[in-house]
């Protein structure tokens, strides 16, 4: 555990350009996102996309925030990713070598991989409500259309988005090369899938901030 103390007490000087969006001692995902969107450095899409995720995440349990531990890391037999959601947990996990050696923009999206895992990861696998149904029968086809015509592709880098609906949307979003390719070769089935998200992300607010009522919910999903 030695080296994450070392983080936490600011002594790993190659994490320094990270204390712009995290509070090393006390990590708090709202506050990373808060000063990612304020950061001029950040891309508008990613600004727009923290705009509808900071809603959500202001209503929803905590997400734990932290770094991935010398034990987490010696205990993974595959390859260690950049970063993790631990849904059990409802916990991001960040891995320190991946950050120490990559710029501020790679954090970014690394970042906001991750907390869509937060929010959709639940919806997902077990859709319960009308906006978790909507979003997962709106996307299996896109998705499964995907796959298909890029079969070939395998999950390079490039189409690791193609692997299953999570890594399909947190891709979407945050893996510029991904998403221009989908656009380009067809921009009807992209923009199919851009609705469905929107119309989830705007259905979720609406049944966090209330619960109990079901007014105009199909309004909503369209």
């Amino acid at each position: 555990e030695l080296f994450c103390k070392n983080v936490s007490a600011g002594e790993e000087t190659r994490m320094e350009h990270l204390k712009k969006y995290i509070d090393f001692k006390q990590p708090d995902i709202y506050d990373t996102l808060v000063k990612m969107l304020n950061d001029p450095q950040t891309p508008e899409s990613e600004k727009f996309l923290i705009k509808k995720l900071l809603p959500m995440i202001d209503l929803v349990p905590t997400i734990g925030f932290d770094f991935l531990s010398n034990k987490d890391i010696n205990e993974r037999h595959d390859k260690i990713p950049a970063g993790l959601y631990l849904r059990e947990f409802h916990k991001i996990k960040l891995n320190v070598y991946e950050l120490q050696n990559n710029d501020l923009a790679f954090a970014r999206r690394l970042i906001l991989h991750e907390v869509l895992h937060s929010v959709l990861s639940s919806a997902i696998d077990n859709p319960i409500t009308e906006v978790e149904k909507k979003l997962v029968s709106r996307l299996s086809p896109i998705l499964a259309y995907y796959k298909q015509k890029y079969a070939s592709k395998g999950t390079s880098e490039e189409f690791y988005g193609l692997t299953n609906l999570h890594e399909f949307v947190s891709e979407f979003f945050t893996n510029p090369k991904f998403r221009d390719i989908l656009e380009q070769e067809e921009p009807n089935i992209f923009m199919r899938a851009i609705d469905a998200i929107w119309k989830f992300f705007t259905g979720k607010l609406n049944l966090l901030i209330n619960p109990n009522s079901v007014t105009n919910i199909e309004d909503l999903l369209g």
